[in-house]
């Protein structure tokens, strides 16, 4: 053995040991490993959203194509000379699903002060009482009777948007049973 590979051992060793003792995150827990059963898509990257279920049939490729252009595509007011895209607005959060929903997935929160909350959807209601009993079993909700019960913060040219959405974060220390302790981030909405 030479002297290069004699001090090569101990470092290779420790790798070793470092490496057993990450957490093993790829394993699934018990009921994870096909979570969505036979629609399971077996990609773990950034796209896993983006892809059709592992389930469809080949015939139906064509329809998840078609249908995921809409979700990419932006819409725009109407008339348009795009007339399978027209219709947006006149209020609106964003004008195409992909902007809110990246890859398909989840959206990300704004920085704070940011902007622009693309990614983030504001819910409005005013408080229930015994008269919006019935409303709030039916909607779980009971609307705010301007706005109705979701802010639209852009609009489409010559209309106003109904306000704008600033978030600014409040940390929030959480303690789980095992003594783990994380710091969340609870979003406030300036005014």
């Amino acid at each position: 053995m030479s002297p290069f590979q004699r001090c090569l051992l101990p470092f290779l060793a420790l790798t070793l040991i470092a490496c057993e003792q990450q957490p093993n995150f790829t394993a699934a827990e018990p009921g994870e490993a096909l979570s969505a059963g036979a629609a399971t898509v077996r990609k773990f990257d950034h796209n896993a959203f983006s892809q059709p279920s592992a389930n469809l049939a080949p015939s139906r490729r064509l329809d998840f194509s078609v249908g995921n252009s809409f979700f990419r595509n932006p819409w725009v007011p109407a008339p348009a000379s795009t007339t399978a895209r027209d219709g947006l607005g006149p209020l609106f959060n964003t004008n195409a699903c992909q902007n809110c929903h990246l890859k398909d997935g989840r959206g990300h929160p704004p920085k704070p002060g940011a902007l622009s909350a693309a990614s983030m959807l504001v819910r409005l209601s005013i408080p229930a009482t015994a008269e919006h009993a019935e409303l709030l079993q039916r909607q779980g909700v009971v609307a705010e009777p301007t706005y109705g019960t979701q802010l639209q913060d852009m609009a489409n040219p010559g209309v106003a948007p109904e306000g704008k959405v600033r978030v600014n974060y409040r940390s929030v220390p959480v303690h789980f049973a095992d003594g783990t302790r994380v710091e969340l981030r609870k979003p406030q909405l300036d005014r």
